[in-house]
């Protein structure tokens, strides 16, 4: 197998996660999670302890699915905006000037996260009259690109093919030796069953403490990761054809691990119930809300809340699970090479594709001991401030916190801070958050219909065009659920 290639495979993720920035694949609910009773279980996510604010007898949710898109590299700049790229109704392709480089002193590493979430059956239900419990279940899915310097990005956005490229762009680290020793790529793709259990420790009828913890069965069907430790490299051009680039690695360390998977299992149902699944672990949530009501039969009017979230590891094991460790230098990759590593063979996923190039060049298929190794899922704090401003008028402010392990490498929550205005009913609720993450600013809409929801944490990046907004990502979700006798 050619040495030329062999280091490609360490770049493939970063590629083709930014090479789908046009898509929308949210973890997140910011807007439903606000929602007293009226929108499901989604609080519940955020925080274990507001099971035990379940006003029916019954609440039953049906499905909820969410994707989302956001990072601090690059914003959106099209004269046309993202939706009118999904309904077709743009005059040219995405080129490079469409995707400009956010420059921020403060932020020097980038990062991104594709990611979606399918929320399927749940039950919540009375165990007492202080005490609620549910059985939730769900599939999560991301990719996710961390700690990475732009030079290295820019050179993942723009390829080998195009020396005017990068003297557009005024590219610095042209022939010169540039040095990236921390970025980390993670593929994570799993199913989770939970119990959770809320009970109120104090409720005098208008002050309450809730507590709740929630236990996790995880079982993973795909997983693995990239952790650069040392690259030293430089863009040069070609003698022969100086439009031409190709990169010139001096040395690179890095340790990978992965699972192999197909796209045709991707999000299926039979995820849920772990069968044959390469990878399993445990997790737990840990919550407590204090609440003031006016009396009690009415929402909340203040709200305080704290959790730590999805606390756990998923161990992979398997025919089918490999890690091994990547020492080489003086190697070369040019044009040719890069693109035919772009595009996976049919029915693979990109982190399949991405793992079968590695154990090819490396010819590391035969003859070579599978070993385990360990992930963590995505730990976050939760903190919500929640006030009944006038009558269905409420405003909710919300900061989540990734909670990092770096001995454990695992899907980061990305952290934000969002303020969410509502008005809340019986039948229709309203909420608009707007959100603060990776530096850049979104405007979304939550709308509650009965036992419909829709919504989205970020428009902005929908309507933005020509970088008039700084449109960083974008997210939607749907879903629907019940409330059975209050």
């Amino acid at each position: 197998m050619s040495a030329i290639t062999r280091k490609y495979t360490v770049f493939l993720a970063l590629s083709l996660f930014l090479s789908t920035f046009q898509s929308v694949l949210s973890q997140q609910f910011i807007g439903p999670s606000t929602i007293h009773d009226g929108a499901g279980l989604y609080s519940v996510y955020q925080n274990p302890a507001n099971v035990a604010n379940n006003t029916f007898k019954f609440r039953l949710h049906v499905i909820t699915a969410g994707m989302d898109l956001n990072n601090n590299y690059v914003k959106y700049a099209a004269p046309f905006s993202m939706l009118d790229l999904v309904r077709g109704k743009n005059d040219r392709p995405l080129d490079m000037n469409d995707l400009i480089e956010i420059q921020h002193k403060n932020t020097p590493l980038k990062n991104g996260t594709l990611s979606g979430e399918l929320r399927g059956p749940a039950l919540a239900f009375r165990l007492g009259p202080k005490t609620q419990m549910a059985v939730m279940s769900r599939i999560r899915s991301a990719i996710q690109v961390s700690d990475a310097s732009p030079e290295f990005l820019t050179v993942v956005r723009l390829g080998l093919g195009n020396y005017s490229n990068y003297m557009q762009m005024g590219f610095a680290a042209l022939n010169a030796a540039t040095i990236d020793n921390q970025f980390k790529t993670v593929s994570q793709a799993y199913s989770e069953w939970s119990v959770s259990l809320g009970h109120a420790l104090i409720d005098d009828g208008r002050n309450s403490i809730k507590a709740g913890v929630a236990v996790k069965r995880l079982f993973a069907y795909g997983g693995g990761y990239i952790h650069n430790k040392n690259l030293r490299y430089s863009i040069r051009q070609e003698e022969e054809n100086p439009d031409q680039l190709y990169m010139n690695i001096e040395d690179i360390q890095a340790d990978v691990a992965y699972v192999s998977n197909q796209n045709d299992k991707f999000l299926s149902w039979a995820w849920l119930f772990g069968n044959h699944a390469p990878g399993s672990g445990w997790g737990m949530d840990l919550g407590l809300t204090y609440e003031f009501r006016e009396d009690e039969t009415s929402r909340p009017g203040l709200k305080i809340g704290i959790a730590i979230t999805d606390i756990g590891n998923i161990n992979y094991n398997g025919s089918n699970v490999n890690r091994y460790s990547i020492n080489d230098q003086n190697q070369t990759i040019n044009e040719e090479t890069w693109r035919s590593y772009t595009i996976p063979m049919e029915g693979e996923s990109v982190f399949s594709n991405l793992s079968r190039k590695l154990t090819e060049n490396f010819n590391l298929v035969n003859g070579v001991e599978q070993r385990p190794f360990k992930m963590g899922i995505p730990t976050s704090l939760n903190l919500n401030f929640d006030v009944r401003v006038i009558g269905s008028l409420y405003l909710s402010a919300i900061h989540q916190k990734g909670i990092f392990n770096k001995n454990n490498l695992s899907w980061r929550q990305t952290g934000l801070t969002a303020i969410v205005p509502r008005l809340e009913g019986d039948k229709v609720s309203v909420a608009v958050p707007i959100m603060r993450q990776n530096g850049g600013t979104g405007v979304g809409l939550t709308i509650r219909m009965g036992p419909l929801m829709i919504g989205s944490d970020n428009l902005t990046g929908f309507f933005a065009r020509n970088g008039s907004a700084k449109a960083q990502g974008v997210n939607v979700y749907g879903g629907l659920s019940f409330g059975i006798g209050q």
